[in-house]
């Protein structure tokens, strides 16, 4: 370890108040004015959140005496000491909300998100710093930094790129730990609910065995999990040796839940590899000050998004009917949103500063997600090279090219250096497949690639002996507010029939409607005609609409008439899984 240059401590200084202290010390400053700034947004989260903001009363001490703090820009101060002088900076900051990205001060916790806490001292940012942390009595800190000496409060920095990628979750939590392929793992969960801990324990080790064997090496000594049950926020950010995630507490159940809280697991830890190591060229040493643009992270996030349900499948966490379930329902939502034909993935990456972290009523119509839609391509380009190699290449080879190439060196992806790799390492020309379905917005289709692997989507078989709801076309808003509407779907029943964002919904055929709006659309059927009465800014609105049909009713995903012995071996290859259906089928 290199000695230390900076020195920067950090302390809960107002439980009540919601407050954190943070000290920087410099131990010999520069003959010339030295500036501190504050990160507008943190890797991994591609939206300017202002940090600045929450950050109070910025002091300075030169020599033991004070020193005037002069802000320059929302985000930048500005201290001057004489040369050699020692220097310390200390100021309070605002730490009012849990969340992955925000800081939280409460009674039985502090999370500390090191980008919304810590300021970079400019010139300084790529040498050693320690950072000590004083926590209340009977509290640790948990955090992925290695300490020093054997410290149980201090740890080491080796840059500034390093502490803000170390969040540390403060409190009197228990600490799980567990193996694999040697490297030590611990979990720290804060908050109580209905998480089994022991299985989770279990089965986040079968998701970091499964996602290693992928990569073939784990790149860290440790990793530390945080796990937040929440009220009601689920969420998760991604570091070079950690990761935290956020569950609502009771949402572990039923089994349903508790498999999607996995992929969001398996999707974290997956960034260890496609994000923190694998990266945009674009993102590389990117400036925490200011926007960064790329069209590639549809790679990174949707890419990750394929193997979230995938790893859980192939760790054996999840039976195939499990993931195929997962999979109808990501179909049917990309297929649900008109703006699949407005927005391409390229424009989706480009566009995150402004649109995806800022949803608005008209997301739907006009914005895709790099995500959902970036997942869905990630299969079609999986299952194409599987085909085309005769399933001796697949996207597998390609993240452990990326990893191997690109992942190891610090070197980033270039904006249009993914098909040339992809040749090279497959030997399969995706070029214009990539041009497409990143570059345009033309429909997916996955019947072609569905059957490689013996499969094909259907849509699932109605109860007869249920009624064919009625469909509108809208979206409702969860929690307190369920009749009012949260979006209207350009072209569909609700649209035509004039109700609107924001509309709450008081009557349907002159009767009440409440939180049971839900049960009352679903008792009309495609084709018949009801009267509305809505709230709209205060006012009556009325009008009359139509109920549709559902142009995208759930899917199911069952065997191919007659699936032949390759496909068999292909799906097994694919999802290292057993052939989930009868082989009579």
């Amino acid at each position: 370890m290199s000695a230390p240059t900076l020195r920067y401590s950090l302390r809960i200084a107002d439980i009540p108040g919601k407050r954190l202290e943070v000290r920087i010390a410099v131990p010999s400053a520069p003959g010339e004015p030295l500036r501190l700034r504050m990160p507008a947004w943190i890797p991994g989260s591609y939206l300017i959140r202002e940090f600045a903001g929450h950050v109070v009363g910025v002091t300075a001490q030169a020599g033991g005496r004070a020193v005037a703090v002069h802000k320059e820009d929302k985000a930048t101060w500005r201290v001057t000491a004489r040369a050699g002088e020692s220097l310390e900076i200390a100021y309070q900051v605002y730490a009012p909300e849990l969340s992955v990205r925000t800081n939280d001060v409460s009674d039985d916790h502090a999370f500390v998100s090191p980008g919304a806490t810590f300021m970079a001292v400019e010139g300084l940012e790529g040498v050693p710093a320690t950072l000590r942390v004083e926590a209340p009595a009977g509290w640790h800190a948990a955090v992925a930094l290695e300490p020093v000496a054997r410290s149980a409060d201090t740890f080491y920095v080796p840059d500034y790129e390093t502490l803000v990628d170390s969040p540390l979750e403060i409190g009197p939590h228990d600490v799980h730990v567990f193996e694999v392929q040697g490297r030590r793992h611990e979990v720290v969960c804060h908050g109580d609910g209905n998480l089994d801990v022991p299985r989770f324990l279990g089965d986040v080790r079968r998701i970091v065995e499964a996602e290693a064997a992928l990569f073939g090496e784990l790149p860290y000594r440790r990793y530390l999990f945080i796990v937040h049950l929440t009220h009601d926020r689920s969420g998760g950010l991604e570091h070079a040796q950690c990761c935290a995630v956020a569950w609502p507490k009771l949402k572990f159940r039923p089994e349903k839940e508790y498999r999607r809280f996995l992929t969001l697991v398996a999707h974290e830890f997956f960034h260890l590899w496609n994000v923190k190591r694998i990266r945009p060229a674009a993102l590389v040493g990117a400036d925490l000050a200011q926007e960064t643009y790329t069209r590639l992270l549809w790679v990174f996030e949707g890419i990750t998004s394929y193997y979230d349900e995938l790893i859980p499948l192939r760790a054996g966490l999840f039976a195939p009917r499990d993931f195929f379930e997962l999979l109808c329902e990501r179909i049917v939502a990309e297929a649900s949103r008109p703006g699949r034909a407005v927005q391409s993935l390229a424009e989706s990456s480009f566009d995150t500063w402004i649109k995806l972290y800022r949803p608005t009523p008209d997301s739907l119509n006009s914005q895709v997600s790099y995500y959902e839609r970036g997942e869905l391509v990630a299969l079609l380009l999986d299952l194409l090279l599987r085909h085309a190699s005769a399933d001796e290449r697949s996207l597998d080879d390609v993240m452990r090219a990326l990893y191997s190439e690109l992942g190891r060196s610090g070197r980033g992806l270039e904006e249009d250096a993914l098909p040339t790799l992809v040749h090279t390492v497959t030997g399969v020309d995706v070029s214009e497949f990539l041009r497409e379905h990143i570059e345009t917005t033309v429909p997916l289709r996955f019947d072609a690639a569905l059957a490689h692997v013996g499969l094909r989507l259907q849509p699932k078989p109605r109860d007869p002996a249920q009624p064919e709801s009625g469909w509108l076309g809208l979206r409702m808003e969860n929690g307190e507010s369920p009749n009012r509407v949260a979006a209207v779907l350009l072209g569909g029943p609700a649209h035509a029939g004039g109700l609107t964002a924001g509309d709450e919904i008081v009557a349907l055929n002159g009767h009440r409607v409440g939180s049971n709006f839900k049960e009352q659309i679903e008792l009309f059927r495609p084709g018949e005609t009801a009267t509305w009465a809505a709230f709209r800014r205060d006012r009556l609105a009325q009008g009359t609409v139509i109920f549709g049909r559902d142009p995208n009713p759930p899917l199911e995903i069952i065997a191919v008439e007659s699936p032949s012995v390759l496909q068999c071996r292909s799906f097994a290859r694919w999802s290292a899984a057993e052939w989930p259906f009868d082989p009579g089928v």
